[in-house]
């Protein structure tokens, strides 16, 4: 079956796909058919609307390009068009929150800024009380058009940063600086919205330079400042995506290929290059993930935040933050300053006698505290 846009298993279990021309003019298409409005308002679920496809970014760790192809890579639906769904849907609806789906929320250059500001100038012109949040890459954080999107109702942002260290960005051909991640953060917060990230701590090619100046730049940005944000940015590793050119890349050095066989069809897992940046990813990954266990598991989704009834719960989690990062920098200093990488059981013998350690300072934290 040869059907543009048609994906489906042969016989033979193989995933066979004939892409589609990509649409240039999504004006074109129809609005999203909602049926399900009623019971997404019932279970208070916010309300997604896309407003672009694709992405203009090059990122080694992303699929988009892959998958659309190299043509016309980043494809917005006009502010007016975009604005005409918001408002139907707040009109006859009362939807007042929305999540833009977009991989990146603005398109390129001053184009891209001008159709922000355009969709912010309609949404102020009639009145909606709504609020948004999308994602974007720091580079496309400026002042005029997120001053005036936050004034039409911006609250939330998630920010694609992957790394404080500059090696790491060039590798990942993010096309950015670590000065302008810090600007972005820096710039946001000045308007009001603390923003939540994406960040990779350890790939396939970190070095121990590179895994410290990350932290020093989470330092600098004072982004760890609750034990479940600290414990999944000082753990996270890169995720390898089937159709990326980091998956391909890697494919040949895979623990879990032979034979032509992946362990995975949709993501591989891979050894980093570096033996000591691969054990103290082991080390802490253990550490991180004792962490999380201890963390109340009740959240406040409108905060992204833990919902602490008592005040010494709250400074059970601060003391819980304080000794994660207090960890991190230690062993990373340990494994900088030692000469060789650590055997398997003194790696297992470490992990042991940290999580050990985070049970018995939270316990100490939790008798301080009442």
């Amino acid at each position: 079956m040869n059907i543009p846009g048609l994906a489906f298993r042969d016989r033979e279990g193989k995933v066979v796909f004939h892409p589609r021309p990509p649409n240039n003019d999504l004006d074109q298409l129809p609005f999203p058919d909602r049926q399900d409005i009623t019971l997404c308002q019932k279970k208070g679920i916010v309300t997604y609307i896309q407003g672009s496809r694709g992405c203009y970014g090059q990122c080694t760790f992303c699929y988009l390009n892959s998958f659309y192809g190299e043509i016309n890579q980043w494809r917005g639906r006009s502010a007016k068009n975009i604005f005409e769904e918001i408002f139907a849907l707040n009109t006859r609806h009362a939807i007042t929150n929305f999540y833009f789906s977009d991989a990146n929320f603005f398109g390129p250059g001053k184009a891209g800024q001008e159709r922000a500001v355009t969709l912010a100038e309609l949404i102020l012109s009639n009145d909606l009380e709504i609020c948004f949040g999308f994602e974007c890459r720091a580079n496309d954080v400026e002042e005029y058009s997120i001053s005036r999107l936050v004034m039409a109702g911006l609250t939330n942002v998630f920010l694609g940063l992957e790394s404080g260290d500059q090696a790491s960005l060039r590798r990942l051909k993010k096309h950015i600086t670590v000065d302008e991640n810090k600007r972005a953060i820096q710039l946001l917060r000045g308007c009001g919205i603390e923003p939540t990230f994406g960040f990779i701590m350890f790939e396939p090619y970190s070095t121990l330079e590179s895994v410290r100046n990350n932290f020093e730049f989470l330092k600098e940005m004072n982004v760890m400042t609750t034990p479940a944000v600290t414990a999944h940015l000082l753990h996270h590793r890169q995720t390898l995506f089937q159709g990326t050119p980091d998956y391909q890349m890697m494919i040949p050095d895979s623990p879990c290929s032979g034979h032509g066989v992946l362990c995975s069809t949709y993501e591989t897992r891979y050894t980093m290059k570096d033996q000591k940046v691969a054990a103290f990813s082991a080390v802490i990954t253990r550490v991180c993930s004792e962490a999380l266990s201890l963390i109340p598991t009740t959240f406040d989704c409108a905060t992204n935040t833990p919902q602490v009834e008592k005040k010494s719960s709250a400074l059970v989690l601060d003391s819980l933050n304080s000794i994660l990062i207090t960890m991190f920098e230690k062993t990373l200093l340990h494994f900088e300053t030692s000469k060789n990488s650590p055997r398997q059981e003194i790696i297992q013998e470490m992990s042991e006698r940290l999580t050990n350690e985070i049970k018995t300072l939270m316990k100490v934290s939790s008798l301080a505290s009442h």
